[in-house]
């Protein structure tokens, strides 16, 4: 099975909506996860921007080990979802969905092992990082502002056995960076 280590760092938000009913500071978390059938299992959360108001940094760095069926199929989304603490509950701000494959093909080869001797990619299968900026939707519209992270896809790896890249991958991948 080839695969790749994502690592995915929530950088900032802008010009978010403010849903606080209330007075008081928007206090912003995010919610990280790829889609699919054991999302909730690979949601990773931010600390919460206090400071931020509408405008929160956080600079988070999270990482996933992702199959290259998962980076060349269109199904598999990076999601973000953007809440606001509150005593009474997390408030829903909006999200952002981007497909591993809109990724992937967004980055650019950072590295010298990646290319030829004309500079051209070799098999796709080198480190590849890019910043993105997309807009927060809120049930199907575009809501108010914008989301920033910033990501890298390390080198592919092969891993013969499905128990080792539970256990052993990201190790592998992490050594490999």
């Amino acid at each position: 099975m080839d695969c790749r280590n994502l690592e995915i760092t929530v950088v900032s938000a802008k010009d978010l909506e403010d849903v606080r009913v209330f007075f008081g500071k928007t206090a912003v978390h995010a919610r990280v996860s790829i889609s699919g059938k054991a999302a909730t299992a690979t949601e990773r959360r931010t600390p919460t921007d206090r400071h931020g108001n509408k405008n929160p940094a956080w600079n988070f760095t999270t990482s996933y080990t992702v199959t290259e069926a998962m980076v060349q199929g269109s199904s598999r989304m990076l999601v973000v979802k953007l809440y606001c603490d509150s005593n009474a509950g997390d408030i829903y701000i909006g999200e952002v969905h981007i497909s591993l494959r809109e990724l992937f093909e967004s980055a650019t080869v950072n590295s010298q092992a990646g290319l030829n001797e004309k500079g051209g990619s070799v098999g796709g299968g080198g480190p590849r990082s890019a910043v993105m900026i997309s807009p927060v939707m809120k049930g199907g519209v575009q809501s108010l502002g914008s989301l920033t992270i910033a990501y890298s896809f390390g080198e592919m790896v092969t891993i013969d056995n499905v128990l080792m890249s539970e256990t052993i991958a990201p190790l592998l991948l992490q050594r490999r960076l």
